[in-house]
């Protein structure tokens, strides 16, 4: 029986995201082979069914700090892991001196190379200095999309490094199969944006293009989710009578929340400058709603969209016509409709059975 040990590291965090969200749906498929699973993690993670399957072992620190995590991931789970066949960890980095016969590590993005601009300088050393050190130990490397593999032969075009890495697609949760009680829609016609206040979501030139959408399309409104700064939407509405009572903004919101959120959204707004994958594209469409996205990175990739669809999410100007084209009446409904057999093509049955034949490989 073959023995894998996965890094739950990124489960630690309070908020799950991209990469929370691909830890535990890998997690959850390797319960379900003939595998010995052993789990590791520095602080407890909460009482879950799928970890208590595992042999979960957690050093049960919960008071670590940022210098304690960082030596935790680098040298400290090594005293946890006890030379496993494979060893997976799912957010970028391989500890130093980790004994396991195969060392295999996920590469979600390239955004601190793309865009160095965007993080700080303590940030972009420890990834420089992480993802190097991790990419020469691996055994194998999967990257989640075309675009992401493309960004590693950019960066690491030594044929050693790229004969190691493999594509698996990330999966998504498929909304249109979860059973959510429709709810009354308080916001008529709205588009819709799941963000955060970093750059790269692009949240300010959303805005501005909804500001000029807004002057041509008296009901339209847009609603807003995730971490985006208040400040930001209040600056953006403060004074201009035209915005008062279009945006709203509801921070996080519950799985069943979004889902009618989505349901109900005349179009996605989704401009980012870069994504290793991007969930919401096909969270809306699985939910019958079409995307505004970008032409960069992996966007345009994961929609499967006509190049006459995509969007430069670096011009404002853009995104108000592409917009507009989405809401062409003929358009829209080849978009949803091609939207339903896109996401056909991602499940995380499919990540997962493939990330298995990495570890056999």
């Amino acid at each position: 029986m073959m023995k894998v040990g996965v890094n739950l590291f990124p489960l630690e965090r309070d908020k799950w995201s991209g990469i929370e969200i691909y830890t535990y749906e890998l997690i959850k498929f390797l319960n379900r082979a003939n595998l010995d699973l052993e789990t590791y993690s520095l602080s407890k993670i909460p009482a879950n069914p799928e970890i208590e399957k595992t042999n979960y072992k957690s050093l049960n620190n919960a008071e670590a700090g940022s210098l304690t995590k960082l030596f935790y991931n680098l040298y400290g789970i090594t005293k946890q892991v006890v030379n496993p066949d494979v060893f997976h960890s799912t957010s970028f980095s391989l500890p130093y001196f980790l004994k396991a016969k195969k060392k295999v590590i996920t590469i979600h993005d390239f955004a601190f190379y793309k865009h160095p601009e965007l993080f700080d300088y303590k940030t972009k050393l420890y990834y420089k200095l992480i993802l190097e050190h991790s990419i020469k130990a691996a055994d194998r490397i999967i990257c989640i999309s075309k675009s992401c593999l493309a960004d590693f032969e950019e960066y690491f075009p030594q044929p050693s490094l790229r004969e190691k890495t493999r594509l698996v697609y990330n999966g998504f949760s498929d909304f249109s199969k979860i059973e959510v009680p429709l709810k009354a829609n308080p916001y008529q016609d709205y588009l819709f944006c799941v963000g955060a206040s970093h750059s790269r979501k692009n949240i300010e030139r959303t805005l501005k293009a909804y500001s000029i959408l807004a002057q041509k399309y008296d009901q339209l409104k847009i609603v807003m989710t995730g971490s985006i700064d208040p400040t930001l939407i209040s600056e953006f509405v403060n004074g201009n009578q035209t915005l008062e009572n279009k945006v709203f903004h509801l921070n996080y919101v519950s799985q069943d929340d979004l889902i009618n959120l989505y349901r109900h959204a005349k179009v996605l707004m989704f401009p980012s400058l870069y994504e290793g994958f991007g969930f919401p594209i096909l969270e809306a469409m699985s939910c019958g709603v079409p995307v505004l996205t970008s032409y960069s990175s992996s966007c345009g990739e994961i929609a499967g969209y006509d190049s006459k669809f995509l969007v430069d999410p670096y011009n404002v100007e853009d995104i108000v016509a592409k917009t507009e084209l989405i809401l062409q009446p003929e358009n829209y409904k080849m978009l949803v409709e091609n939207g339903k057999q896109r996401v056909a093509h991602f499940s995380w049955e499919k990540m997962g059975s493939e990330t298995l034949d990495v570890y056999r490989d």
